[in-house]
């Protein structure tokens, strides 16, 4: 019997709100790539993606400062728009700012409204040797779900935007669910999607504080789940519920990296996969 597959895109800013019920699409040969930074050169991708644009490239990114990227977004021809934090230094174009006391904290390009760069990676060069992943998507629904959301924060709606009308794409074997934060919800979504684990859940991140998630992730090891769990060392703080979940028994522990593990992500039942930015 073949497994079905679940990968829920979640993007992860400041605020929250309510739950929202999904809506499921359908649509034939939806395609889907993961890579590995830095092993992959998650830079390169995205240059080949941006070069291989024919009409339009639509981006929101935390920072942003790589000569190539900034070149390849400056092309002649190509609708090109582009939104980044306050926080990202100054670039020779035409950029809007959240300038808002919350973080924008996205990494998503939309290209010809049909592929869907997103994931960890931030193209700034302080980031090139940092663990992240990147998911690039081929599918016009989600690509539309994206664009509804750069259209939002493109007309100053940052953090307040409305709910994604269709959040769940159905293709093949595949299940493709996407939220924006914090106008869907996403810690509900994290945790309904926690509950329903029946053998194990693998988890890299970057630094969590959400005490929600802390305590769902103790009560699936109290039901005798597996659950293992690497943290960025550099995060360790009165915050992180690192010391929490090690001290309930669970089987934690910082990475011993050089440079940063920037990595959203839970793997639960070697099925679903939740990644964000």
């Amino acid at each position: 019997m073949k497994k079905r597959y679940i990968i829920l895109i979640i993007i992860f800013l400041t605020f929250l709100s309510i739950f929202h019920k999904q809506n499921n699409y359908v649509e034939d040969n939806v395609s889907l790539t993961v890579y590995f930074c830095p092993r992959d050169r998650c830079e390169k991708v995205i240059l080949n993606y941006f070069y291989g644009a024919n009409e339009s490239i639509l981006c929101a990114f935390y920072k942003l400062d790589i000569k190539e990227i900034i070149k390849a977004l400056n092309r002649s021809g190509l609708n090109v728009k582009l939104i980044l934090d306050k926080n990202s230094p100054w670039i020779p174009i035409y950029a809007k700012r959240n300038l808002g006391n919350q973080l924008m904290h996205n990494k998503f390009c939309v290209i010809d409204e049909r592929i869907v760069i997103t994931g960890s990676f931030n193209p700034n060069k302080d980031s090139l040797h940092d663990i992240n992943d990147l998911v690039v998507i081929h599918s016009k629904k989600v690509s539309k779900n994206y664009i509804k959301e750069f259209e939002e924060m493109w007309n100053g709606y940052f953090g307040f935007g409305s709910k994604t009308e269709h959040p769940s794409i159905k293709s093949n074997d595949i299940t493709l669910e996407t939220y924006f934060c914090p106008e869907d919800d996403c810690v509900e979504h994290v945790i309904k999607t926690l509950m329903k684990a029946k053998n194990s859940v693998y988890f890299s991140t970057f630094i969590l504080t959400e005490p929600r998630i802390a305590e769902m992730l103790i009560n699936l090891k109290n039901r005798g789940i597996k659950v293992i769990g690497i943290f960025e060392r550099s995060t360790k703080s009165k915050f992180s519920k690192f010391e929490l979940l090690k001290k309930n028994g669970l089987n934690v522990k910082t990475d011993n990296y050089k440079y940063y593990i920037h990595t959203k992500f839970f793997i639960i039942d070697n099925e679903t996969v939740i990644t964000g930015s």
